[in-house]
């Protein structure tokens, strides 16, 4: 495993150590659509990482974050973590972004997210994920292949609302969202599933292993639609294991999912106590 960065908490007073000297004290509000990562706590943690020296030598960069939105921060490799350390209390946020078309390109190689055990907090993510592919029209095979995931199948990242995450191509690509919040234990909300089309294993294991999201295959009261599935499912190992283990109607076990079928999520607290 070939680490790329790590965002750990520090003094607050050092908000802007690398925002490019821009201490404007009222920058006005911002406008960026990209992926973003907000704190929940005051003490959370995230780091990313491959799985193939290759590709952090592709990502190299490519790989951008920001405080704020505006001002972009580059990855060259030579820096090491230290780049990318800046505070993560309670609301704070940062963004990233890729200015290369591909991210991850297989099941052996791909870019992943991971909070470290220490990490007592927790994180919410929003924005376009495109912003990872440099807002490609056509998604990519594997392109967010387990992005929230470790490759060792033990828990996902600390996510608990990915609700407001943006995933809006409606043709898909064989394993792109594969795996993507596998055994996301906290998560409760999910994001907007609009693709009309799909392919092998696009949806495979999406939420496997989310014991906290609870999903419905009927309009319970309070309950949010974000999943309809095509009248016919092909092939049919686009949606295999999609939603095992999760909560409400899944009942924690293996789970069939239908074709024509409506599928809701609903917040409320999990086993984990969000």
């Amino acid at each position: 495993m070939k680490k790329v960065a790590k965002i750990i908490p520090l003094l607050s007073g050092l908000l802007f150590c690398f925002a490019c000297g821009n201490n404007n004290p009222d920058p006005g509000p911002i406008d960026c659509k990209d992926l973003c990562f907000t704190a929940v706590g005051s003490n959370a943690e995230i780091e990313w990482a491959t799985t193939d020296d290759g590709l952090t030598s592709q990502l190299e960069q490519t790989i951008q974050i920001s405080i704020d939105g505006r001002d972009w921060h580059t990855w060259d490799g030579s820096s090491g973590t230290a780049g990318f350390i800046f505070p993560m209390g309670a609301g704070e946020k940062f963004y990233i972004r890729n200015t290369s078309e591909t991210l991850s390109s297989s099941a052996s190689e791909y870019f992943y997210f991971i909070t470290p055990e220490s990490s007592l907090d927790k994180w919410n993510v929003s924005g376009d994920i495109r912003s990872l592919v440099n807002y490609t029209e056509e998604i990519k095979p594997y392109s967010f292949y387990s992005l929230f995931k470790r490759p060792d199948y033990s828990d996902g990242c600390s996510i608990i609302d990915a609700s407001e995450l943006l995933l809006p191509y409606t043709k898909l690509s064989e394993g792109c969202y594969q795996n993507m919040f596998a055994n996301c234990s906290y998560l409760i909300g999910a994001p907007q599933l609009p693709a009309t089309q799909l392919e092998d294993s696009c949806y495979e294991s999406m939420f496997q292993g989310c014991h906290s999201l609870n999903i419905f295959t009927s309009e319970v009261s309070g309950a949010i639609k974000f999943l309809e599935t095509p009248a016919e499912i092909q092939p049919e190992s686009s949606v295999s294991h999609m939603f095992d283990y999760c909560g409400g109607d899944v009942g924690h076990d293996i789970f069939e999912v239908l074709p024509g079928q409506s599928y809701y999520y609903k917040y409320q607290p999990g086993p984990y106590g969000q």
